[in-house]
This record gives C-alpha cells, sequence and structure tokens, in this order.
C-alpha cells in the first residue's frame, strides 16, 4: 500500500519543485531523498537497488576516516544516512536549503528482474519474517515459489511492500528530471567520476561489489542477506516467466536502459 502524504510531505515537495524547478514532485516518495548539501549531491535512494552499499560508498568518500569493515553494519548504515539530510531536515537549515538548486540529483537503478528475484528469496521465499507471509510463494525459495508471487503481483500485490515496488515508484521525480540514473551494474564505473568531480576522496573505494561492511553483514537465524540474484535469473526465468516480470515494471525497464531479454 502507498505511503499516506502528510502535510510535511506536501511542503516539502512543494519547496523541493520551487527551488529546483523540476517538476512534477512525487510527495510520497520526496522521502527517499538523501542531500548532502556541502557535496553538492542529491541521492534518491531506492530498495534493493543497491541501497545499502551505495550509502556506505558515499559515507566512505565524504567521510573518509570511518571504519572500513569493523563496524556492524546496522551503526554503519546509521552513521552514513546521518551524513546526508532529508528534505524536511534541510527545511529547517535554510543555509543548507540555499544549496539545494547547484545539488547533482541522481539516483541507481537495478535490473528489474535481477531486483525482483532479489526481494523475493530474501523477505518473501525465506519464510523468515511472518510480515511477508501474505504473499504468494512465502516459504518456498523454488521457482515455482517465484512464479506463485509473480501471480500475487499480478492480483494486485504490487505495491504491498517497497522492496518490490517498481522504481519509478520510488523516485521523487520522472526519470527525466534526474541529472542521472545509473545502473547499479555498471555503478564503479560512474560514481568515483562523480565523487571526483565533488573534490571528494576515492582513495580505496571498490564499487564494483557491495561494500565490505554489507559483505559481512548476518543475523543469527537467519538468511544471509546479499542473494547474488543476478546470477540465478537463468534458473528462475522459466518460459513466459520474464515477460510476466516486463508487463509489471515496464516502466523501470524503460527508465533504466534495461533490455528485456539481455541479463548482466
Amino acid at each position: 500500500m502507498n505511503p499516506q502524504v502528510g502535510r510535511k510531505d506536501r511542503v516539502a515537495a512543494a519547496v523541493l519543485a520551487w527551488s529546483t524547478g523540476r517538476q512534477p514532485v512525487h510527495a510520497a516518495a520526496v522521502r527517499n531523498l538523501l542531500i548532502y548539501p556541502q557535496a553538492g549531491l542529491a541521492y534518491n535512494r531506492i530498495k534493493k537497488s543497491g541501497n545499502s552499499s551505495m550509502l556506505l560508498y558515499l559515507r566512505d568518500a565524504l567521510a573518509p576516516g570511518s571504519p572500513q569493515a569493523s563496524q556492524p553494519y546496522n551503526r554503519a548504515k546509521d552513521e552514513a544516512i546521518a551524513l546526508g539530510c532529508t528534505m524536511r531536515q534541510l527545511l529547517r537549515r535554510p543555509r543548507a536549503l540555499l544549496r539545494l538548486p547547484q545539488c547533482f540529483f541522481f539516483t541507481v537503478m537495478r535490473d528489474p528482474r535481477a531486483r525482483l528475484l532479489s526481494g523475493f528469496l530474501e523477505k518473501v521465499g525465506s519464510g523468515h519474517a511472518q510480515r511477508y507471509s501474505a504473499a504468494g510463494g512465502f516459504g518456498d525459495a523454488s521457482p515455482q515459489g517465484f512464479e506463485r508471487f509473480l501471480t500475487y503481483l499480478e492480483e494486485g500485490g504490487l505495491h504491498d511492500d517497497a522492496h518490490w515496488w517498481p522504481q519509478v515508484d520510488l523516485m521523487a521525480f520522472a526519470p527525466d528530471q534526474f541529472d542521472a540514473i545509473y545502473q547499479l551494474e555498471s555503478i564503479d564505473q560512474h560514481l568515483p567520476a562523480l565523487l571526483r568531480q565533488r573534490g571528494l576522496t576515492v582513495d580505496g573505494l571498490d564499487c564494483s561489489r557491495p561494500h565490505r561492511v554489507e559483505q559481512q553483514f548476518t543475523v543469527p537465524g537467519k538468511p544471509f542477506k546479499l542473494k547474488q540474484a543476478a546470477s540465478k535469473l537463468q534458473h528462475y526465468l522459466a518460459p513466459g516467466v520474464e515477460e510476466r516480470i516486463v508487463r509489471l515494471y515496464e516502466p523501470d525497464f524503460y527508465a533504466g536502459g534495461y533490455a528485456p531479454g539481455v541479463i548482466g
């Protein structure tokens, strides 16, 4: 279900549109923006599209003295988020708000097939969290369970959880209003260059794989967070399955520049 848009969200959306000239602004998605006024960057977070690693990459560039791998995942992620500010927070910082029009707005998209499979394997197929028990394929991580999950999405479950929302629905603007939309699969070719342009350090930054902190994150009794879904896609794409994913997520394929039938 889509989150309710409150008065503060509408105010934040109106200020964002007025100050940047980017319209229309999707008020329900403005909360996904994390803004770094001093660096002139604004990152639109998208669940299951490398979001955690992106936050940690940015932390390493913005605060190069941060612990690299020994720090607990949740603490590292919280500290990474705290380096930026939301639009609501920015409204309480007038001087920082003045920097908003000069910010470079970007987001990172993931192959819709790999993203969906990753979300299914972690949240639904694993069967470890009862909050996802209404989803088709719960507790069955097989290709057949994945097909039942697709049926659940087709029958109205597409917006039940942001981990499998269409990525374009998690963007504060229409795709053509961003300064850049990067593909997660090639983020190592783009993020270091962007950070250098902003005068930030990229020494030791390896964006070719999930961040070291995320790679080491485990919770006792729960499945490993990283699912390597892209390498498992062929096993799950039985005849007709890809076509069903494309119908559900066609705007994501278009906005991200992903071609059906071409993986990787």
